[in-house]
């Protein structure tokens, strides 16, 4: 039952985890690898 639970959870935390990490890759490629090289955002 405890492993259960704590298995459900990772995945309730990793299904949010996962979408806020490409967000924040995608503003970290945006804001500041593409002006580096010179590309217009």
């Amino acid at each position: 039952m405890h492993s259960e639970t704590s298995e459900m959870k990772r995945g309730t935390i990793m299904n949010i985890l996962i979408p806020l990490g490409l967000l924040a890759a995608w503003v970290i490629l945006q804001v500041w690898i593409l002006p580096r090289f010179g590309v217009k955002t």
